[in-house]
């Protein structure tokens, strides 16, 4: 019974957290795009190749709130280095959550600096993918985030929202702001129903 509550409860705080400002658009096309597999510990990845190269660390760390029903939090961090002679530094890459700031003009201060997952055995309703597209000037490192209404229980079917975000570094940034964001492109919700978003994801894109 108690397991039951905080089922229900983790539950409806995902439907609160997890769900970005929807802006309803058509199905996007990721044919060609690299897939970054994400497992769970500290990984490093790279885009880019000679000065333009970026490297990435991805934080996926499980949580050990509520035993076997414990939530996988992803958090991203982009290598920078500063100063001379060149001391490196890791910086946390936030999450733009409002589609109506334009970037070029203003900064979205309504973000996020993790990423909930509902990674139960049974029905995950919320994961992301990361995603390499286009190639040499055009290349853009994406990310995926797949968050699933919530149906009667958590065991039940529902349409899958994907929210797209573009990595972007912002030049005209003050002292003590973030420079680099994960910006909010587009999203949309599938025709499908899905219990699990992992499924959503293969039928959906095939990845």
């Amino acid at each position: 019974m108690v397991q039951a509550i905080r089922l229900v409860l983790w539950s409806l705080m995902i439907s609160l957290t997890a769900v970005p400002p929807a802006a309803a658009a058509e199905k996007p096309s990721f044919a060609g795009a690299r897939v970054i597999k994400i497992p769970e510990g500290i990984s490093d990845i790279s885009i880019g190749e000679g000065a333009g190269r970026k490297e990435f660390k991805v934080a996926k760390v499980r949580s050990a709130f509520n035993g076997s029903f414990a939530p996988t939090t992803y958090r991203f961090l982009y290598r920078e280095v500063i100063g001379w002679p060149g001391k490196v530094v890791w910086g946390t890459i936030p999450i733009t959550w409002n589609p109506r700031v334009d970037p070029t003009t203003s900064v979205d201060r309504n973000f996020k600096h993790i990423l909930l997952t509902y990674d139960d055995s049974a029905c995950n309703v919320a994961d992301a993918r990361l995603l390499v597209t286009g190639k040499g000037a055009t290349e853009e490192l994406l990310l995926l985030y797949a968050n699933r209404e919530l149906a009667y229980n958590i065991f039940g079917e529902e349409p899958v929202t994907f929210s797209v975000f573009v990595f972007f570094i912002h030049k005209g940034v003050n002292h003590g702001e973030a420079r680099y964001f994960f910006r909010f492109r587009e999203s949309f919700k599938t025709r499908e129903y899905y219990c699990d978003v992992g499924d959503a994801f293969e039928k959906e894109f095939g990845f």
